[in-house]
């Protein structure tokens, strides 16, 4: 965190115990839908005033209004829930048992998909990816955690074909 605003931002959230958003941004605009989240640390702070800091997720909203008052921007959100929270179990075993297979592959030794109470399967596995910001935003905004993991899914099937094939 370097920018001025930025960092009345971290102090306000700090200080205040708030919440801040993380929408995703491109030339066409600010994204609808974003992750609330909190500052849960300063990592480093360097003598000319940047920080670095840690940051949990929590939950997703919807941008509702862009508001005014501050040095950064602010706004009016609204939670978004999931539409559908439950899932068949076997549906759940597919989809960690090809999480452990591609873990075995890339890491020499299969691992579980994180634990984190109250977090959806789709988003803790995401979560160990580097996906590119669109497939993350796309995962945000779909509402249904089975559509979520059909999306994980298919990103695992597909991690798993190419590390199968020699030749790429």
């Amino acid at each position: 965190i370097f920018e001025p605003r930025y960092r009345a931002l971290v102090a306000d959230c700090t200080l205040e115990g708030r919440r801040f958003v993380l929408p995703f941004a491109t030339d066409d605009g600010v994204a609808k839908y974003a992750c609330s989240a909190t500052v849960d640390g300063v990592s480093h702070r360097f003598l000319d005033g940047r920080l670095n800091i840690v940051v949990r997720g929590l939950e997703r909203i919807e941008i509702v209004t862009q508001t005014d008052g501050e040095p950064y921007l602010t706004a009016e959100v609204a939670m978004v829930p999931d539409l559908d929270p439950a899932l068949e179990q076997d549906v759940v075993d597919r989809i960690s048992d090809r999480f452990r297979r591609l873990a075995a592959h890339l890491a020499g030794a299969p691992l579980d998909p994180p634990v984190q109470e109250g977090v959806a399967l789709s988003y803790r596995i995401a979560g160990t990816m580097q996906l590119p910001a669109a497939a993350k935003q796309r995962l945000l905004e779909e509402r249904s955690e089975a559509a979520r993991l059909a999306i994980v899914d298919a990103i695992l099937t597909m991690a798993l074909d190419r590390a199968d094939d020699p030749a790429d």
